[in-house]
Order: C-alpha cells, then structure tokens, then sequence
C-alpha cells in the first residue's frame, strides 16, 4: 500500500536515497474524506537535481499523466542521480469528473488560473495553495519543474514545449530547459496570472511547459514525445548518464491568436502545422445560411500552432494560433 505523507511536510531531499516509492499525499479534508494525491519518486543513489513534473492540472489532459508514469516504470535508482517526482494527477476533483475543471458543485474553477491559491478558500484554491507551497518547498534555482498540459476538447495542438516571458531569475535556465527537450517546437509564452508554470516562475524556480493534441484522448505518439522529452530532461540536468542531447537552434515563437468577430459556424482552409503568410487566408465563419460572417486572415506569418475543432463557434473565441517567429 502507498505510503501516506502530509503534502505540507513533504520533502524530497530528506527521503532515503536510492529508493522508488509510490505515496499518497494528504492535501485537506473535504466533506466526503480528505483530498489525496499520488506521487511517483525515485531517488538516485547519488546526489543531484531534483525534477518535479506535474500533469492534470485540467483534469481530462491525459498525455503528461502517461509520460510521468513511463519515466517512473524506466528508472532504476541505482543510475539515477538526484530526484524524480512526478505528481501525475494535480486535479483529483476534475479527473474524477472527466472534465477540464473542477465541478460546478464544489466551486467549478479552473486550477490553472487560480494559482498560488488560498489556504480557506474553495476546494480548487485550497489545493492550489497546497501545490504551490510543495513545489517551492522541493524545487529550488538548480532544479527543473515540469507543468504538462494539452489542448482541449475543443483545441488541437502541435507538440509545444514552452518558457515563460517573465523578468526573473530563472528565466535562461528555463528557455535552455527547453530547447533541450526536443520532438517539439519552442514557444515563448507570454505572462499569465493564476498559472501553475507561470507563478513558478515568477518565483525564480526553473520551469518549463507543454502542450499538444489532448482533446480528451491520449495519442501514444504525443506520449512518446512527452516521454522522451523528459528523458531529454533529465540528461540535460545530469540525472541520467551520458550526455545531455542537442540543443535545439529554433527561434523562439509567441503565440497569436485568430479570434471569432461573430457567432457562427467555422471553416478552416489549412492544416495544423501549416505555414502562412501574413495576410493569408485561414479559413471563414458562415450563418447557418452559409452566408460569410467573417473571413479570418493571417495577422503575422508563422506557422499554425492550434485549430479549433469544434466548428460551432462564440464571438470572442479562439478560432486559431499562429506560432509566430521571433522574441520580441
């Protein structure tokens, strides 16, 4: 059986070395039991960075779950060098439901927007302040923190390993993080407030972020490059022997977003992937006529990054993202 450790107390570095334990880790007591999340550690034989990847911040995002839970399978303590944790479900409250978010009966949040959370807030804030305060206890300047995330029912994605743009002191050892993880193009992403890998951060702890198809399912070959990449990861920080692997020479691309002016039915011209040109046409959205409502056109060259699947489209919604080259 598991080992049970309140998430408040837990500690990588004083766990026994040369080790894999699976633990339970008590977060905060709910009106149906207490909330427990599971927790996958190997601890080398010798000393080392400590890697922390989380998956299921939204809890129907399946690829990072399976990733986090193959490197466990794979490791063996004794060539390892350091720590791995993986959390592989954050939100225990989604991933029951199936769902992106919390339920609406408990307070239906978005885990990752209320990120650092609040000690007496709702369930979804409790558990983001207890999530927060365990990474930032485990995860210092010298160490990795792993958010993986996918795209939504309604969004596909191209695999993205991703860097935050936030003035702080983990920044470099963030981007050259990620240009090391490879089988994905590299994504400078913009601040964001309440977001896990955003107020990592923020705070100076090293971390980088994913996405890629999700749409609930769980495509092995967006597995494979989940896995791999952590792989990638954890030779590029010494944990595993031999050299760390190439170092990706992309430039680093923000996403920009094609938005809906109106409400209607959406068509899209290109595939996920394709290259445009600024001006391009990218598709329209029609009535339920067929008349055109909007013609949606390229603002920047780049490269499609996500599409929208579901035609049925709001005003205000993403119809696309373009990866579009360039830092500044």
């Amino acid at each position: 059986m598991p080992e049970h450790i309140p998430i408040d107390a837990f500690d990588l570095r004083v766990l026994p070395a040369g080790q894999k334990m699976r633990v339970l880790l008590d977060a905060f007591p709910t009106l149906s039991g207490g909330v427990q999340l599971p927790a996958l550690i190997v601890t080398g034989a010798k000393a080392g960075p400590v890697l922390l990847a989380v998956a299921a911040v939204h809890g129907n995002e399946y690829e990072g779950q399976e990733a986090v839970r193959a490197i466990f399978a794979r490791l063996d303590p004794e060539t390892l060098s350091g720590v791995y944790c993986a959390i592989p479900v954050c939100n225990v409250f989604a991933y029951e439901a199936r769902s992106r978010a919390t339920p609406p009966h408990l307070d239906g949040l978005n885990l990752a927007r209320v990120f650092p959370g609040s000690a007496g807030g709702s369930p979804t804030q409790r558990l983001a302040h207890h999530l927060m305060r365990m990474v930032v206890r485990n995860v210092g300047a010298d160490d990795l923190f792993v958010d993986f995330h996918s795209g939504s029912e309604e969004m596909n994605y191209l695999p993205l390993i991703g860097y935050r743009d936030i003035a702080s002191a983990s920044r470099a050892a963030s981007e050259e993080a990620a240009r090391h993880f490879g089988g994905a193009m590299l994504w400078l992403v913009d601040d964001g407030v309440g977001m896990f890998n955003a107020e990592t951060s923020r705070l100076g702890i090293p971390t980088v972020g994913t996405e890629t198809t999700g749409q609930a399912g769980c495509r092995p070959a967006d597995v494979a490059i989940f896995t791999e990449g952590l792989l990638n990861l954890l030779r590029f920080k010494g944990m595993l022997p031999g050299g760390p692997p190439p170092r990706a020479d992309a430039v680093p691309c923000r996403g920009v977003s094609v938005v809906a002016t109106g409400t209607g039915f959406l068509r899209l011209t290109h595939r996920l992937g394709a290259v445009v040109q600024a001006g391009e046409v990218l598709g329209e959205i029609i009535d339920l006529f067929g008349d055109q409502l909007q013609e949606l056109h390229a603002p920047h060259g780049g490269t499609i990054w996500m599409q929208r699947t579901c035609p049925a489209t709001r005003a205000g919604e993403v119809a696309c993202i373009l990866g579009v080259p360039g830092s500044e």
